[in-house]
């Protein structure tokens, strides 16, 4: 199921020059966008990109920690690194750097970055999101 919301969802987000993407990277990503030609055009609509990344966001902190797994090996993280040095819309880049946030706040954590479901202030102390809804339920969507 995951394998086929995420082609659909990355294949905008994706730019024709894949050059600075390695073999490696490459390998993770779904075919639909592996090797794209150089005529192949990322979106440039800033609207739909964001919600593009809105719905990744969303997957991603929805999804639990088997839906970020799913999201990582598939290439999502490759995907975003990619957009955010290559636009420089603010708030483009700052819907990535939340994916990216929840994507290897897992992989990373330990090392001075903080847990999901948490922020920093302004004197950089860690402190808890405020929950948005009442349940705290994780809904499965993958």
């Amino acid at each position: 199921p995951a394998h086929s919301v995420l082609p659909p969802l990355l294949l905008p987000l994706c730019s024709g020059n894949q050059e600075a993407i390695t073999e490696e990277e490459m390998e993770l990503l779904p075919e639909e966008c592996q090797l794209l030609p150089p005529s192949h055009r990322q979106e440039q609509d800033t609207e739909v990109l964001k919600l593009e990344l809105e719905t990744l966001y969303l997957l991603a902190a929805r999804g639990g920690r088997e839906g970020r797994k799913v999201m990582r090996d598939n290439g999502t993280y490759v995907v975003i690194r990619e957009l955010h040095l290559q636009l420089e819309h603010e708030a483009i880049r700052g819907w990535c750097e939340k994916i990216v946030d929840l994507l290897l706040g897992e992989e990373i954590k330990g090392h001075g970055e903080i847990e999901v479901g948490h922020s920093r202030d302004r004197e950089g102390r860690v402190t808890e999101l405020a929950d948005e809804d009442d349940d705290n339920e994780v809904v499965p969507i993958f």
